[in-house]
């Protein structure tokens, strides 16, 4: 009984030297995990740091209104600046555009100088800049100069329609980047859209409710303009402007960056992140 005792309590000890041993390399995995994570957190940051700046180069009905786009814009967190110039008292150097990885321009007053402007985006476009047109740029208010007559819009200026409340209609392109994370579009009781008809080879991704086109793509030189069919303030701006509540914030981020060649988000990305520790966490854009 002695040695089976013996015996019992030297089984006994490697059962708990085996647990002892156990736990020990789940802790050493876990630290191995950690200090295998922390490069992911890095990249993360770097990544962060890195993301393109953009411009607004608005003309609105009221200067304002301009925050506004670049609050909705901001908001989607795909940009490290948003800037704004309002185009209706001055006009930015081409040396100024190039800092910016793409622009966005609309109207509703006058541009300053739009003979000046639109040399300015068409030598910035060729260059590899992005250019998104909005509402009232490709309808009343327009561009003049080389972007009129070089065969970057997509959507004729010929006039505009109003005062029937629009929604996102069909999708010609459903794969489209510049779709991704948008689930619903209210232009709002204005929904400001240009008549024009689409030119320049310029293919439409998506239209309204009503059949005019939303949003447009226009091949040039190898890389894409954007014509968003719709005026880009919203109704926290003004009540009867698109619906803040749906994507036209995420539209017009995804123009930006797919007209700049740069990637567009999908709808959700799984983040590694961490202060002290490790979280997974899950980013939406909006």
């Amino acid at each position: 009984m002695a040695g089976k005792n013996c015996l019992y309590y030297r089984q006994q000890g490697k059962v708990n030297q085996m647990s002892v041993l156990k736990k020990h390399m789940k802790k050493s995995i876990r630290k191995k995990v950690f200090l295998a994570a922390l490069p992911v957190v890095s990249l993360g940051l770097t990544a962060q740091a890195t993301l393109p700046a953009v411009a607004i180069l608005g003309a609105p009905g009221a200067s304002s209104w301009n925050n506004d786009v670049q609050s909705q814009i901001a908001a989607t967190g795909d940009f490290s600046t948003v800037d704004i110039y309002n185009v209706a008292t001055t006009t930015p150097s081409l040396s100024t555009l190039e800092q910016y990885s793409a622009v966005l321009v609309y109207s509703d007053a006058s541009f300053f100088d739009p003979t000046t402007l639109g040399n300015e985006l068409a030598q910035y476009s060729e260059a590899g800049g992005g250019v998104v047109e909005a509402v009232f740029a490709n309808a009343g208010d327009q561009l003049g100069g080389a972007w009129a007559t070089g065969g970057f819009e997509g959507i004729s200026g010929s006039g505009h329609g109003a005062y029937t409340e629009l929604t996102i209609g069909d999708i010609f392109d459903a794969a489209s980047p510049l779709l991704n994370g948008v689930t619903s579009f209210n232009g709002g009781t204005s929904s400001f859209y240009s008549t024009g008809s689409v030119i320049n080879g310029g293919v439409v991704v998506a239209d309204w409710s009503n059949g005019a086109p939303l949003i447009v793509t226009t091949a040039v030189d190898g890389h894409q303009t954007v014509d968003l069919n719709f005026y880009p303030v919203s109704s926290n701006a003004r009540s009867d402007f698109w619906v803040s509540g749906t994507d036209g914030g995420i539209i017009m981020a995804n123009a930006l960056l797919y007209s700049g060649g740069l990637p567009v988000p999908e709808p959700t990305t799984l983040a590694l992140a961490g202060l002290g520790g490790v979280a997974f966490l899950l980013r939406k854009r909006k």
